[in-house]
């Protein structure tokens, strides 16, 4: 009997893989694996998946295994619903816990003794002007390996103006302007001024509001800086402000006047002129300007001397006035006068100085010509003179008329044309003849040439005076009328 009761309750055993416990009594050791193998033994042992095959296995196997199974349902489902509920509570928790210590902080904070700055910190200390923000770790971290901490480094003082500019001055003057130094850290700062390097601009002693040389968080201190000119010209230099701090920061000073504009051309057009001849050409100077200036205008080569007469010469050209002052909107008239002695284009460099001390190259152009008259046409059948014929030694062309009777008159019509760009002014004299015989390849002798008006008053010219336009045709009408037979 005893040997058939043990099969039976050997079948009624469950598995070892049933997850069932050994035993209703059992010690309890979980500290001991929690301080040993930390959140690996805290974490759920059962999961989900377990649960779910546990209970898939549970019936019809054991009803110990059954109990166990649903004892371990019920857990679960109210673990999860604490958990649930828990996570609220502890969300509201710490969002409260964040409140309460930022307003903890914001009531400590305080300005900090410059003194005692933790290694992190600006070296300019607070700034008065920029806000204070939370550090972040990572920005906490960064300033602890001394990089983000100190690239933007905090401005000490401020210069009031930041730029010191002069605008209206004259030679022989002293100028004074204030420059102020404002304190915008939280903590009283010593300063140095560095005085400008050209001997134009000095600094005076600074005015401080307290004693020491020492200025106050917000406060200002004050120079005189001073500006003698010699010149009209445009100064640049600076001054240096030395602090405690490593950083140091330079204040521009710049001097300049609204330049004087002259609305005299680059290049002056003189246009033509004949040779032996003078042409005067007049160009309108105003100043469009701003401010008063004095010019002089002498030839480039010259240059730097200064004009002592009236005219400024350069041949083949001279101008008037050399000297001259124009204020604000005022004009004047310049004056080229065009003297050329050969033919061709001349040019001349002429230099315009100013009392700003700023020069101006100008050119004058001009070209000079000759008298060019060319015969073009004559009406009528043309008759070279014959062998041996008399004629004028003196002509280079010949026009002759028929045999006509006494009173009877013959006109022809003859076409001549200005070569030159300049109008020419003309008038007509008829002269006698110089008829001497000249054998082929002969030349006249000046002895046989003479010049005397002819008083027959045989030949008209129509019209006798008057311009030939420049490089224009004109036609003329040549009249012989015979009083007698000869």
């Amino acid at each position: 009997m005893l040997e058939e009761a043990e099969p039976s309750q050997r079948r009624q055993e469950p598995p070892v893989n049933s997850h069932a416990p050994l035993s209703q009594t059992s010690q309890d050791i979980s500290h001991v694996l929690a301080d040993v193998f930390k959140g690996i033994y805290s974490n759920d042992i059962i999961g989900k998946d377990t649960l779910s095959n546990l209970v898939k296995t549970k019936a019809g196997r054991d009803s110990h295994h059954e109990k166990y199974v649903d004892e371990l349902q019920q857990v679960r489902g109210k673990t999860t619903a604490q958990s649930t509920g828990r996570e609220q509570d502890y969300a509201e928790d710490r969002a409260e816990g964040r409140y309460k210590l930022q307003k903890f902080r914001d009531r400590h904070s305080y300005l900090r003794n410059p003194r005692f700055l933790p290694p992190n910190a600006q070296r300019g200390g607070a700034s008065l002007t920029q806000p204070r923000n939370a550090v972040k770790p990572e920005q906490e971290k960064t300033g602890a390996n001394g990089r983000s901490s100190t690239d933007d480094p905090v401005p000490i003082f401020q210069a009031q103006p930041p730029v010191v500019v002069f605008t209206d001055y004259s030679v022989g003057n002293v100028y004074e302007t204030t420059l102020e130094l404002k304190n915008l850290t939280s903590s009283s700062r010593h300063v140095h001024v560095i005085p400008p390097t050209t001997p134009y601009f000095s600094i005076g002693l600074g005015r401080f509001p307290g004693e020491g040389g020492i200025v106050a968080p917000g406060m200002s201190c004050k120079y005189t800086l001073r500006f003698a000119p010699d010149s009209l010209a445009d100064y640049t230099d600076f001054l240096v402000v030395e602090t405690q701090t490593e950083h140091l920061f330079a204040v521009p000073i710049e001097a300049a006047r609204p330049p004087p504009v002259l609305t005299l051309p680059r290049v002056l057009d003189c246009g033509y002129c004949l040779i032996g001849g003078v042409k005067f050409v007049e160009f309108l100077c105003q100043n469009v300007g701003l401010s008063t200036g004095m010019f002089c205008i002498i030839p480039k080569s010259q240059w730097p001397s200064v004009a002592r007469s009236y005219f400024s010469e350069q041949p083949p050209f001279a101008v008037s006035p050399s000297i001259f002052k124009l204020q604000p909107g005022e004009a004047i008239v310049v004056e080229v006068v065009f003297f050329p002695s050969t033919a061709e284009k001349s040019c001349q460099v002429f230099t315009v100085v100013c009392d700003n001390c700023q020069v101006k190259d100008i050119s004058i152009e001009g070209e000079g010509q000759l008298v060019a008259v060319e015969l073009v046409s004559v009406s009528g059948k043309q008759e070279p003179p014959a062998l041996g014929e008399m004629h004028d030694l003196t002509a280079e062309h010949f026009v002759r008329f028929s045999p006509s009777n006494p009173h009877s008159a013959q006109q022809k019509k003859i076409v001549i044309r200005n070569n030159v760009h300049l109008e020419l002014p003309f008038f007509w004299q008829v002269m006698k003849p110089n008829l001497h015989p000249l054998l082929p390849g002969e030349s006249p002798e000046l002895s046989h040439i003479q010049f005397h008006l002819a008083t027959d008053d045989v030949f008209h010219v129509s019209p006798s005076a008057g311009t030939l336009a420049p490089c224009q045709d004109r036609e003329f009408l040549f009249t012989f009328c015979p009083k007698d037979v000869r």
